[in-house]
């Protein structure tokens, strides 16, 4: 991140950039999460680290190809990191033009071409049939707009909800860093701007596709604070203390989306893990069976129960013709747990996840099958629909 500022603007403005990275809610909350967008975040910011700029006058060429081959990875580990790349790849062959095809031969064509025969050749073995992850990526989202199944925001929705929830009380700040660059500075905040844009011709959107412009973001920010304070604009505690009013929310949003709001979904998974350990130290383990009566998506899994244990949880695959597992099962609950044993899904679960939200629909099944509340994970003080403000664990009284 320094690395990255220094190269873009001028000294001073990199560890402000650090500074206000750092501090940033999202950064916190989302970078440490194995999320994709993550991956992509990391190599793009390496990326840009590397990446030729106009007000550099020295080509090197090593360097450039360097800034590609990064800049491949994020689009191999995302596509849509391609909405940022390809106008800033436009932009400097332009801005090169007596070096372009120099740069396009020894830069552009080897590492898009042994990218994507790498991504055809890796995703092939793993698929076990030829195919071509870009275009299917491109197909699904964008031509198909199949992501609309798991939701759909009208077109504004990232300029109205997603970049003011990304930066948060540094938004104010990236805007006056963006004022207060030239034009030859404001090519990021150009591109990041196209990529909001191109994103926002899609059904269905989410905060963290917005992720990898984070960094650009708070390089504008650092360079506002740097200017500012290089300038002396504005006194000096006065700008301090506005850098702790803005700080000091994202800080506290922080600490409260990471360690408390919908943390009960990972309580319950932590729970369940202590007592598989304990079945697994007894020869038990295989008594543990666990079903999931939870919109699709809603626990970690495995990635928190690292033992061998059935789990069943309602699917919700995208392509699926007639509605899907989880649609049918909250259309009607008790049909669905009355029809469950004909589908060929017996016996029953030692253990029973849900909201609180479905416990009075289900709660008369709940008792003729002999199961009983074994714990109740906080989760939530905002509920919303089929997510409740808690997590209930039953389990079997044979089990309890």
């Amino acid at each position: 991140m320094v690395a990255m500022a220094e190269r873009y603007f001028p000294p001073g403005a990199a560890g402000w950039t650090l500074a206000v990275y750092l501090s940033t809610w999202t950064n916190i909350y989302c970078m440490c999460r194995t999320l994709s967008n993550s991956l992509e975040t990391v190599f793009t910011v390496v990326a840009l680290r590397h990446w030729h700029w106009p007000w550099t006058t020295r080509i090197d060429i090593a360097a450039v190809r360097r800034g590609f081959i990064y800049a491949a990875i994020a689009c191999l580990v995302r596509p849509t990191a391609a909405m940022l790349w390809l106008p800033l790849s436009a932009y400097l062959l332009v801005s090169c033009r007596t070096r372009v095809w120099r740069i396009l031969l020894y830069c552009v064509t080897p590492v898009a071409v042994l990218s994507l025969i790498t991504s055809v050749l890796l995703d092939s073995v793993c698929y076990g049939r030829l195919v071509f992850v870009q275009w299917s990526f491109l197909q699904f989202n964008f031509l198909n707009d199949l992501g609309a199944v798991y939701g759909e925001h009208p077109w504004h929705w990232y300029f109205t909800a997603g970049v003011p929830a990304l930066l948060g009380t540094w938004l104010p700040v990236a805007a006056i860093g963006i004022h207060m660059s030239d034009w030859r500075h404001k090519q990021l905040a150009v591109v990041s701007l196209v990529v909001v844009l191109a994103n926002s011709f899609v059904s269905h959107k989410e905060f963290r596709f917005l992720l990898p412009l984070l960094p650009p973001a708070c390089l504008y920010s650092g360079y506002a604070v740097h200017r500012i304070l290089s300038t002396n604009q504005l006194p000096k505690h006065v700008v301090y203390g506005a850098l702790v009013l803005a700080a000091v929310p994202q800080i506290l949003a922080s600490v409260y989306l990471g360690g408390v709001h919908q943390s009960g979904t990972t309580s319950v998974m932590r729970h369940l893990d202590k007592h598989a350990l304990q079945l697994s130290d007894s020869g038990r383990l295989s008594e543990l069976k666990v079903l999931f009566l939870m919109p699709c998506h809603s626990t970690p899994l495995y990635s928190h129960l690292h033992r061998n244990v059935s789990l069943e949880f309602l699917t919700c695959p995208p392509l699926q013709a007639s509605e899907t597992e989880d649609e049918a099962f909250f259309r009607d609950p008790n049909s669905w747990l009355a029809n469950r044993a004909d589908r060929g899904r017996i016996p029953l679960p030692s253990h029973i996840v849900l909201f609180d939200v479905l416990q009075p629909q289900i709660q008369i099944w709940l008792d003729e099958h002999g199961y009983i509340r074994n714990a109740t994970f906080f989760h939530s003080h905002f509920p919303d629909g089929r997510v409740g403000s808690s997590v209930i664990l039953y389990s079997s009284r044979i089990n309890s």
